[in-house]
């Protein structure tokens, strides 16, 4: 589900807003820092792969993540999460969901993902890493992150890769 550029904008904010009140505007982003900052504990648990790849707990701040997934999922899942929390989700089986259960879970899933690209791969850090080396790879290990959160970064933000 794609969300409004209001919306997105709003995600984008609260990720620059994190970053800059936990002082960690580096790369890679340390996710793991960020999180403790704020108070959260993160577990990192041994449930099946396709299971799930994070968890919130939001009265115990709290952040389970999935240890059978590779380092970038297992990033990008606690920034997701960190995203439930700081752009005020309402829990999964919550009645705040409303009417639109569905297509609302769907929605909060998309805003919680544009904050953790948003938080891993910030726009002026993309911006800075493309002044050197800077195809998808270099960027990846750089950001720590997968390829396709990279393309959706260079993509969103236009700027556009050149081969030499």
């Amino acid at each position: 589900m794609e969300i409004n550029s209001k919306r997105s904008g709003y995600c984008r904010e609260m990720a620059e807003k994190v970053l800059r009140d936990a002082k960690m505007i580096k790369a890679p982003v340390p996710v793991n820092e960020i999180a403790r900052h704020y108070g959260f504990r993160v577990a990192l648990l041994d449930q099946p792969a396709d299971k799930f790849s994070g968890i919130l707990h939001r009265a115990k701040k709290a952040i389970g993540i999935n240890k059978r997934h590779l380092l970038a999922r297992q990033r990008f899942a606690l920034s997701h999460e960190l995203g439930h929390y700081f752009l005020d989700h309402p829990d999964a089986g919550d009645e705040k969901l409303g009417e639109g259960g569905e297509m609302n879970r769907l929605l909060y899933e998309a805003e919680a993902d544009e904050f953790a690209a948003e938080l891993l791969v910030p726009r002026e850090l993309l911006k800075a890493a493309l002044k050197g080396e800077g195809d998808i790879e270099t960027l990846r290990l750089k950001f720590q992150v997968s390829r396709q959160v990279v393309a959706t970064q260079l993509a969103k933000h236009g700027f556009l890769m050149v081969k030499k």
